[in-house]
């Protein structure tokens, strides 16, 4: 008789740092919950289960209401199954082992086995318990020190049946006996702190009671089992803080989960694979998942806004694996004695009759000229034989058919039954071996796989290195380029004054640095003095003549009032004596008139130079006319003499 699995779905109480809202919704009478779907605030989304409980909801009304119909079925000889699933922080160890205050479902279900082994009277039972945990899709024992429990192999017995090798079961007899077990193998699971549970469960847990009951009037022994799973939530390593070996945990954790969906998945499509064998956990919790146990499944639920995407992923698992149907069988072995057939119903019918006399009880004869014998059952065939009574029977033809018509004995039914179990176990076996080499054939080909892609990309890895470094050493070259370039193309331009400073002649000097200090002179004489174009100008006459002392005199004065922020007037300079500074009109033959017109040439050279140059200012002078230069009281470049500045230190 097929059964689907019941779905159980349990909402927890906000927590201290959680803001209450009512994005869940749990109604109980009608067994529904809704949620709001996190992506479109107005929309919700409703699920319908065998039972719905609210943050109201206490350990013993889901228990009486769930989990204590299962105890009758343990006593019958049948499998259940009863895990809790939902994110990490949603309450499933509370729901599974509860607290002092609040004990959970474990320690219930053991008091209920206790107390209905108590009630009966006419039958033996015996109480055996069993916990392991998969750490890491690994198997351990936790009923033995963890320094001394190796991994654990999952293996199938002859009966077809998933078993856990060298899995410890120890018997007890009262509930404290229990207590003391299961508390001290507590101690023993892989726990850790997490950000939202400060013992966090870092494993799956699985609890088996096996309860053996003997029923001495109708001899037969009736085989029952609860098993009770802890999952480890789901987790998002963003928020849970996890660190390196957490996240190593919490890898395992969200794979063997994973694998669960994917079961659920495969069972309600109707897949022709059901990947049961790529998880641990799910090789185990096979018999609960389209199998031949009873299954409730309990979705924890956590309420906020943290989790409203991890709860609606519960919720969807759950609605899936409701549609999961199970077959329940009852482990029951019949103690009776085998049933022996009455001397009087004849020997039993085998396929192939012998052809040897047999003996039977009977009369003896006497035979003519021969000793005496019993009678002898001689099969008859091809038309001649004896009956039992033995006396001659002629057409041995029917009395085959007679025997083949017969009914068969208990033995030859245990036997038919025997020969049919070896054959199934033989078929079960050769498919176990196909499907493992075709899934060793599928894994070798994944690793090949993954084998190229590790090459493609090691190839594609060192492709990059050498592009990278070729590229760089292009970039080291193009800026080592660049420099020199720079470097070559700034000298010129640094060396280019003194160069042409060298090239010319002492004269030639002489009269551009005349030309420099006359426009500086503009530059101070304009409606608006511009100082730094002055001394921008002095500066690059200095740079001609250096070993003018009364021009550094002039250029440092004229700096003092930029920086201070004065004016700057210019003064007539004191005449040096007739013997220091010689005339240029009594140097000169023709006197004054000579000296005049020596000026306007240079005059004439210097607008000529600045202009040229792009030096000469608005207001520069144009050059006299010879009808206007006597009536000038003297030429502007004579003015405070800038020749006899340059002179000075010339002569």
């Amino acid at each position: 008789m097929a059964a689907k699995v019941k779905v159980a779905a349990r909402l927890r109480p906000f927590i201290d740092a959680e803001h209450p809202d009512n994005a869940v919704i749990v109604s109980p009478s009608e067994g529904s919950i809704s949620i709001t779907n996190p992506r479109n605030a107005t929309e919700r989304f409703k699920f319908s289960f065998t039972s719905c409980y609210d943050q109201s909801a206490s350990q013993e009304e889901i228990f009486e209401k769930d989990v204590r119909p299962l105890v009758d079925h343990v006593f019958s000889g049948l499998v259940c199954t009863v895990f809790a699933y939902g994110v990490t922080s949603s309450g499933k160890t509370h729901t599974i082992q509860g607290s002092l205050a609040a004990p959970g479902i474990i320690p219930r279900v053991v008091k209920a086995l206790i107390d209905q082994k108590n009630r009966l009277q006419l039958c033996s039972v015996a109480m055996t318990v069993s916990y392991m945990e998969i750490y890491k899709d690994d198997v351990y024992d936790l009923l033995v020190t963890r320094e001394n429990a190796p991994k654990l192999p999952i293996r199938e017995d002859p009966t077809g049946k998933i078993v856990v090798a060298n899995l410890s079961d120890k018997p007890i007899t009262s509930f404290q006996e229990f207590d003391r077990l299961y508390s001290h193998a507590c101690k023993s699971r892989s726990t850790g702190a997490t950000n939202f549970n400060h013992a966090s469960s870092r494993s799956h847990a699985i609890l088996a009671i096996t309860v053996t009951r003997v029923d001495v009037v109708e001899q037969k022994v009736l085989t029952g089992r609860i098993n009770l799973v802890d999952l480890a939530g789901s987790e998002n390593n963003k928020l849970t803080g996890n660190d390196p070996a957490r996240m190593a945990e919490s890898a395992a954790i969200n794979k063997s989960l994973a694998v669960l969906g994917q079961v659920v998945h495969a069972l309600n499509t109707g897949a022709a694979r059901i990947p049961y064998r790529d998880s641990k956990l799910t090789r185990i919790l096979q018999d609960a998942l389209g199998g031949s146990s009873i299954g409730l499944l309990i979705c924890n639920l956590a309420p906020g806004l943290k989790f409203r995407q991890d709860t609606l992923n519960t919720l969807n698992f759950a609605s899936r694996t409701k549609e999961i149907e199970n077959k329940p069988t009852v482990n029951v072995k019949d103690n009776r004695p085998p049933h022996k057939p009455h001397l009087a119903a004849g020997p039993p019918v085998a396929t192939r009759l012998p052809l040897i006399p047999r003996a039977v009880p009977g009369p003896s004869r006497m035979s003519m000229g021969g000793p005496i014998y019993q009678t002898l059952a001689i099969p008859s065939i091809g038309g001649f034989g004896f009956n039992g009574a033995g006396r001659n029977s002629i057409g041995g033809l029917a009395q085959v058919s007679e025997a083949v018509t017969k009914p068969q004995t208990h033995e030859q039914m245990d036997i038919d039954e025997k020969i049919s179990r070896a054959v199934q176990q033989e078929v079960d076996r050769r498919l176990a071996e196909r499907e493992a080499q075709e899934r060793q054939r599928l894994e070798e080909l994944e690793r090949q796989e993954r084998e190229r892609a590790a090459e493609r990309e090691r190839q594609d890895d060192e492709q990059r290195a050498l592009l990278m470094k070729k590229h760089d050493e292009l970039n080291k070259l193009l800026k080592k380029t660049l420099r020199k370039a720079e470097k070559e193309n700034q000298r010129p331009a640094e060396n280019a004054a003194s160069e042409q400073e060298k090239a010319l002649s002492p004269k030639k000097a002489k009269k551009l640095a005349m030309a420099y200090v006359s426009l500086g002179r503009e530059y101070l004489q304009c409606k608006d003095p511009d100082y730094s174009g002055a001394l921008k100008l002095w500066l690059q006459a200095e740079s001609y003549v250096p070993e003018n002392k009364a021009l550094k005199k002039r250029i440092t004065e004229l700096q003092v009032a930029i920086r201070e922020g004065v004016s700057y007037r210019l003064g007539k300079r004191q005449r040096e004596p007739p013997d220091i500074i010689e005339s240029p009109c009594s140097s000169s033959p023709s006197g004054s008139r000579d000296h005049k017109e020596s000026n306007k040439r240079r005059r004439r050279a210097r607008l000529a130079l600045a202009k040229e140059r792009g030096e000469l200012p608005p207001t520069a002078m144009r050059t006299p006319s010879p009808k206007k230069a006597n009536t000038r009281k003297k030429d502007v470049f004579l003015q405070d003499s800038d020749d006899e500045v340059l002179v000075s230190e010339g002569s």
